[in-house]
């Protein structure tokens, strides 16, 4: 399985594809290093203190809420044990200012992300159109509204943590971190 770690200075990941199979048993190659998949400086597994020391008490948000939301920063916390150990499991960034690793924020230019990680693992391009408009009016609303094409960008470190950047109109518009639940006894 991939669970390498950074072992490089922040800047660009081109880690050697490793391949394994995702927790559905699809086929899948990892291009990042655990380490890499961060925003503000946190990871997965991180605790709610580790982040509060981090970035702060988010506002607007009670200290029995296991959710973190503020400055366009939302981060997700479970307790994989049962024994009131909250850590983060999902982080997912929508404003510029909060940086991965290696640097890159919402707000820079789509190509940021072949330079700094090499080609994706996954991806998945959501694509809106309107059945009843003709191709041709299609086609214009297109290259007016660009946003109507979105694409995912995604980069696996493992089967478990995954790093994806969403990009329209060829600017980075949200960033995500998953980690799964399926390894919680804390081999990953």
């Amino acid at each position: 399985l991939c669970f390498n770690v950074y072992s490089g200075a922040s800047g660009h990941a081109y880690r050697t594809p490793e391949y394994t199979y995702s927790l559905g048993g699809l086929p899948i190659s990892c291009s990042i290093y655990s380490d890499q998949a961060s925003l503000a400086g946190i990871h997965a597994d991180d605790s709610k203190q580790k982040v509060i020391a981090l970035i702060g008490k988010p506002k607007n948000n009670s200290e029995k809420t296991f959710h973190y939301i503020d400055k366009g920063l939302k981060i997700s916390f479970v307790d994989w044990g049962g024994d009131g150990k909250y850590t983060v499991v999902d982080m997912e960034a929508t404003k510029s200012g909060l940086a991965t690793l290696d640097g890159v924020m919402v707000g820079m230019p789509e190509s940021v992300l072949s330079e700094t990680y090499g080609t994706a693992d996954s991806v998945y391009i959501e694509k809106r159109d309107s059945p009843k408009l003709s191709a041709e009016q299609m086609e214009k609303i297109r290259k007016r509204y660009g946003a109507l094409i979105k694409t995912t960008y995604t980069y696996y470190a493992n089967p478990c943590l995954t790093m994806s950047f969403v990009v329209g109109n060829g600017v980075i518009q949200k960033i995500h971190i998953h980690r799964s639940d399926w390894l919680w006894d804390g081999h990953v």
